[in-house]
């Protein structure tokens, strides 16, 4: 369950920012031959939805599905009572309450005469809601990952806003890291508060001891944006140096170079894997939002970082 505060400020991401992402999908579905998109969303997983209405759930499961036209009908395993606080923090059209969510779909989908539909990140549906829709009415189920892939990134100017304040929010949290700490302890709980007190939605902390160093790792997400901030403790100011011109282009490392990864939104979880030392697995366009994280050898032990940044063209 999400710990943080959720809530919807229209100022910094207005409905016609949703609309214009809906607007995207809804024009690509006529070229897969798709009725319809589903996308799933659960604590794990809550990324695809977010993105396309701003809904975040504490906790449960609900599934968003974007026809052809009209706005987003949310269907939620939710209590009613709940349904004026989803009203506050999201963009949807209906909202249809699901106490079981896969039957609750499969009704949907048959009342609507759905008989292609796409689902994001379709491997990682749950089967108690692909097996109602798929086998017990017979509609086709098509993994429309690549498909939301293509149309999520680049970033728009909201969620790159929102994406910096998320690093403003590690920044800090990180900066107030007593000098010597003797304890993952006290690393922990400053954080955890310095992030939440800036208003972080959610705050993943993990501190990794590597010698004499310790590498301290946030992954903070900040109304449904999420980045990833690695720093290495005691700082090495030559390593610093080089990691930063790195995320403004290239340039050689103070030490063997023996981990690099790139991390992405794409679907349905908050960041996903599209670059590693060994593969391109998904070229991102200019303007996509990424995350840089690196493992360098140093002549004195090993040294770790990780930032944001958008990909260049």
């Amino acid at each position: 369950m999400r710990r943080g505060l959720i809530a919807w400020s229209k100022e910094q991401v207005p409905t016609s920012a949703l609309d214009a992402r809906v607007r995207r999908v809804q024009q690509a579905l006529g070229a897969q031959r798709l009725d319809a998109l589903l996308a799933y969303t659960s604590v794990a997983r809550p990324a695809a939805v977010s993105w396309l209405t701003h809904f975040i759930p504490y906790w449960n499961e609900a599934l968003v599905a974007v026809l052809p036209e009209g706005p987003p009908s949310l269907i939620a395993s939710f209590s009613k009572r709940m349904h004026p606080w989803i009203r506050e923090v999201s963009h949807v059209g209906e909202i249809l309450p699901a106490p079981d969510l896969g039957r609750a779909a499969a009704a949907f989908v048959e009342k609507r005469g759905l008989k292609r539909v796409g689902v994001v990140d379709l491997e990682y549906l749950p089967w108690s809601v692909a097996e109602p829709i798929g086998i017990g009415i017979g509609a086709e189920l098509v993994d429309a990952s690549e498909l939301f892939a293509s149309l999520r990134q680049p970033a728009d100017r909201y969620e790159n806003a929102l994406a910096v304040r998320a690093a403003q929010i590690a920044e800090r949290a990180l900066a107030a890291i007593p000098s010597r700490p003797r304890h993952a302890s006290e690393i922990l709980s400053v954080v955890e508060l310095a992030a939440r007190r800036e208003g972080a939605e959610e705050i993943i902390p993990r501190v990794t001891q590597m010698g004499d160093r310790n590498a301290v790792e946030l992954s903070v997400a900040y109304k449904g944006v999420w980045i990833r901030l690695c720093r290495t403790y005691p700082l090495v100011a030559e390593a610093e140096s080089w990691f930063e011109s790195v995320l403004q282009g290239h340039a050689p490392p103070p030490g063997k170079l023996t981990r690099r990864t790139v991390e992405s939104c794409i679907g349905g979880s908050p960041l996903s894997v599209v670059e590693d030392s060994d593969r391109v697995y998904r070229p991102l366009p200019a303007g996509a939002q990424a995350v840089l994280s690196v493992r360098l050898e140093l002549g004195d032990g090993p040294w770790r970082a990780a930032a944001p940044f958008l990909v260049r063209a």
